[in-house]
C-alpha cells in the first residue's frame, strides 16, 4: 500500500495522536483507513500553527486546503458554527464532527481527496468562514443614476405570491419614481403560479417571456436580438443567481436577491433536529452544498440582497469578500391600497367574528408543515377554551392533505382575489414559521387591517413589532395557544395590539419609508 500520502506529515501524525504507535500501523496506514473517518487532521492546521511553541524547532508545513487536513478542519469550523454550546441545543460539535466523519469519505477514489464532492465543497463553502469581511473586490458601476434596468426573474411579478408581489410593488415604486428609467423583464411564464400578470404592460417597457425550462441567457439574447447594455441587471430567484455569470453580459452592475437563504433554512433545520434519534445528515450536506452554491452566487455579483436582516445576516457569515446589503418588503399599493390611506378605520374587534386567519402560500413546504403542527398541536387547545372560534385558512395552493386531518371549526377558503376583505372579518391573524428562511410580510399585511399577530419566535426574526406591544409570540403548542386564547377573548387587549401594528406597520413597512435603502442598492439618484 503506498504511504506517500500528499500533504501528510507523519511526524507531526505520531506526535499528535500517541494512541497510533500502539495500533501496530504505519502513521500513513493508520491515517488512510482509520484516522481520516475520525476526523483527524493529517497535518497541522492552520489555526493550530499560533499554539506552537517557537523553541520546538517545527516549521508549519503548508496544507493544501482540498486535502483531508483541510476537509477535516472544515467540518470542525461548520460543526462548532452549528453547536457552539451544548447547553442550548443538546448536541456538541464534537459529537456532530464524529458522527458525520465517516460521510465526508464515501466519494472517495483511488485515495485521492479532490474526487470528495462532499468534502471539497466544504472548504469552498467556509473558505472565508470566521474572517472578517475583506474589503470588496473592485467592481463596475454605474456612473449617476442607470438609464436602463434589467429584471431578470424566475417567477413573473405578480400579486399570486409573496415573492412576486415585492417584485411587482417596488418595480411599481421604481416606475413611478424614476419615469425616464427604461425597464425590460425577462422571466419564465408559470401560469399555475403567477396568475394574472396583465398590470405588467403598465410597468415595464419590453417584456420576455419563456417556458421555466427554457430560462438561460442564451433564450434572452435570442429574444431580444443582440444582447443590449443595461445600468443594472437584477436577478431575482435562486434559480437567476445560479445563472449570474451568463446574464453579466448584459450590464455593468448585477445584483441579486434570492428571496431565501437556503443554506440558513438546513442550517436551522440541522439545528432543531440534532437531538432526534436520526441525525439529518441529508440537511448537513444540503446545507454544504447549498451554501458552496449560494457562497459561489455571492462572488460573482456585485451584491447580494437579501429580504431580512436576518438572511443577511447568516449570509454574510460565509459571504467572504461579498458586499450583503437587504432591505424588507414593504407594504402593497396594489394589494391594500384602501389600508394604506391615512382616512382609513379598521373594523372595530369586538365587532369582528371570533375568528383567527392564516394567510400563506401552500406551495411553500414551510407554510404547510407550520399549519400541519397549528392544526394537530395548537387548534385542539384553541377549540376547547374557545368553542365558538373558527380558523380562516387563505391561499393558493394545494391544502388538500391538511384538510384530510378533518379538524373541526376550520374553513379552507382557498385563493381570494383580494386579501382584505377576509382579514378585516378576523381578530388576529398566525404566522406559524417553524423553520425556513426569507421574510415574513404577512405581518405587516394582518397589522395594516388592524389585526395582531401571533408568531413563532422564527416568523417574526427580524421585524420590529414588540412582543407583548404589537404581537404576541409563541414557541410550544401551549404558549402558542394560550396567545390566540387571550387575543379572541379580551376584545380591549386585542383592539390596542392592533392598533399599535397598525403604527409599526405604516410608519417602518411603507415602500416610501423602506426607500433610502433601495435607492442606493440600484444607484437611483
Amino acid at each position: 500500500m503506498p504511504t506517500n500520502i500528499d500533504g501528510f506529515d507523519p511526524e507531526w501524525y505520531l506526535k499528535r495522536y500517541p494512541d497510533v504507535e500502539r495500533s501496530g500501523l504505519s502513521p500513513a496506514e493508520h491515517y488512510k483507513w482509520l484516522g481520516r473517518r475520525l476526523g483527524r487532521l493529517g497535518a497541522r492546521a492552520p489555526d493550530d500553527v499560533a499554539t506552537v511553541r517557537a523553541d520546538e524547532g517545527e516549521t508549519a508545513k503548508s496544507v493544501d486546503p482540498y486535502d483531508n487536513a483541510g476537509i477535516a478542519n472544515a467540518l470542525k469550523r461548520l460543526c462548532n458554527w452549528l453547536f457552539p454550546t451544548s447547553d442550548r441545543y443538546g448536541f456538541t460539535a464534537n459529537e456532530c464532527a464524529e458522527l458525520v466523519a465517516n460521510h465526508f469519505w464515501n466519494d472517495e477514489w483511488g485515495g485521492e481527496v479532490e474526487k470528495n464532492r462532499n468534502g471539497t465543497l466544504l472548504v469552498d463553502f467556509l473558505s472565508d468562514f470566521g474572517l472578517e469581511c475583506k474589503a470588496a473586490k473592485p467592481r463596475r458601476r454605474t456612473r449617476g443614476s442607470p438609464d436602463s434596468i434589467l429584471l431578470t426573474s424566475f417567477y413573473a411579478p405578480s400579486r399570486a405570491h409573496a415573492g412576486g408581489l415585492r417584485i411587482l410593488d417596488l418595480y411599481e415604486e421604481i416606475r413611478e419614481r424614476h419615469p425616464s428609467i427604461r425597464l425590460t423583464l425577462f422571466c419564465s411564464r408559470n401560469p399555475a403560479v403567477d396568475g394574472d400578470i396583465s398590470v405588467l404592460d403598465h410597468i415595464f417597457d419590453d417584456i420576455f417571456m419563456c417556458d421555466p425550462g427554457e430560462f438561460t441567457p442564451e433564450t434572452l439574447q435570442k429574444l431580444s436580438g443582440a444582447p443590449g447594455r443595461y445600468g443594472v441587471v437584477d436577478l431575482q430567484f435562486h434559480q437567476a443567481g445560479i445563472l449570474s455569470d451568463g446574464f453579466r453580459v448584459f450590464g455593468d452592475y448585477v445584483i441579486y436577491t434570492p428571496m431565501e437563504a437556503l443554506a440558513r433554512a438546513d442550517f436551522d433545520a440541522v439545528r432543531r433536529q440534532a437531538r432526534s434519534d436520526a441525525f439529518p445528515l441529508d440537511r448537513f450536506f444540503s446545507l454544504i452544498h447549498r451554501g458552496a452554491e449560494e457562497r459561489k452566487i455571492m462572488q460573482s455579483v456585485d451584491k447580494t440582497v437579501c429580504v431580512s436582516s436576518a438572511d443577511a445576516e447568516f449570509m454574510r457569515q460565509f459571504g467572504g469578500s461579498a458586499e450583503v446589503s437587504f432591505f424588507p418588503t414593504g407594504l402593497s399599493r396594489s394589494e391594500f391600497g384602501e389600508q394604506l390611506r391615512p382616512s382609513y378605520k379598521p373594523l372595530p374587534i369586538k365587532k369582528r367574528k371570533n375568528r383567527l386567519v392564516f394567510a400563506a402560500y401552500f406551495g411553500s413546504e414551510t407554510n404547510s408543515v407550520g399549519l400541519e403542527w397549528y392544526l394537530r398541536e395548537v387548534h385542539p387547545k384553541v377549540l376547547a377554551a374557545c368553542p365558538t372560534y373558527n380558523l380562516a385558512v387563505v391561499g393558493r395552493g394545494d391544502t388538500s392533505k391538511l384538510e384530510r386531518l378533518e379538524a373541526r371549526s376550520v374553513s379552507f377558503i382557498g385563493e381570494v382575489p383580494r386579501l382584505s376583505p377576509v382579514l378585516e372579518q378576523c381578530k388576529a391573524g398566525l404566522v406559524l414559521a417553524l423553520h425556513g428562511s426569507g421574510f415574513r410580510g404577512k405581518i405587516n399585511q394582518y397589522a395594516l387591517c388592524g389585526l395582531p399577530t401571533v408568531s413563532t419566535s422564527l416568523g417574526a426574526t427580524g421585524l420590529d413589532y414588540v412582543d407583548g406591544e404589537d404581537i404576541l409570540i409563541g414557541d410550544s403548542p401551549s404558549d402558542f395557544a394560550e396567545k390566540c386564547v387571550s387575543l379572541l377573548t379580551k376584545d380591549s387587549f386585542t383592539q390596542k395590539l392592533g392598533q399599535s401594528a397598525r403604527r409599526r406597520a405604516l410608519e417602518t413597512y411603507s415602500w416610501g419609508a423602506i426607500w433610502p435603502r433601495i435607492s442606493p442598492i440600484y444607484h437611483l439618484a
